[in-house]
Parts: C-alpha cells; structure tokens; sequence
C-alpha cells in the first residue's frame, strides 16, 4: 500500500514537473505559428527594405561592399534569399546578432520571403 502511494506521488510530481518545463525559447517556435495571412501582402518598399535597413544596414554590417553581403538594396536582399541563409538565420535568430529584433519582425520577413520576396 505503501509503495502504491510513493509512486502515485512520485507519477504526479514528474508530470507536474514536465508541465512546467518550457518548450523552448519563443524563436524556435516563430515557424510552427507562422500565419503569413495575418500580414496580408507585405511591401519591400515601405516595409521590408525600412526593417532590413534599421536592424542588418547598419555601419558595420550588411552596408554596400561589406564581404557578407549587401542588404540596402533588393539585389543585395535577394542573393541572401536564394540562397536560404536569410530566412534560416532570421528564423534561427544568429541574425541580427546586434540588434534587437521582434518575433512580428521576424514573422513579417519570413512570410515576405516565402510570398515570392517581391520588389514591390
């Protein structure tokens, strides 16, 4: 009867103790709740290229000419696309490294690639 009671209590102590345990860090998490409807059709111009620019353009970083590559302009933007590196670094937050960026944000450059990455 004893052991019975132990390993009820001990049962509902370790459920009790994974329910609390996070299940990660919001980032990993941005894909699985990834509604690009919620944006509705998002513009480089007035959207994208003003994020880009404020958080990756910066002295030092992603400006024209840097080695890494050139995020003040579509072109710049659009190799980084093609080749898968900004939306898995957006995504797995290695960039910006410097910069504060939202999970919106991020969401907002996610959906805008995989709608096409227009230069609209």
């Amino acid at each position: 009867m004893k052991n019975k009671i132990y390993a009820s209590l001990l049962l509902a102590t370790l459920c009790i103790t994974l329910a609390l345990i996070p299940t990660g860090c919001s980032k990993d998490n941005l894909e699985d709740n990834l509604n690009c409807n919620d944006f509705g059709t998002l513009s480089y111009k007035s959207q994208i290229a003003p994020l880009l620019m404020s958080r990756c353009g910066t002295s030092g970083c992603h400006i024209s000419g840097f080695a890494s590559g050139d995020l003040t302009n579509h072109a710049g933007v659009l190799a980084k696309v093609n080749n898968g590196s900004m939306r898995k670094r957006t995504l797995d937050g290695s960039m910006p490294p410097n910069a504060t960026i939202s999970d919106d944000e991020i969401k907002m450059i996610v959906c805008w690639i995989d709608n096409g990455a227009l230069n609209n």
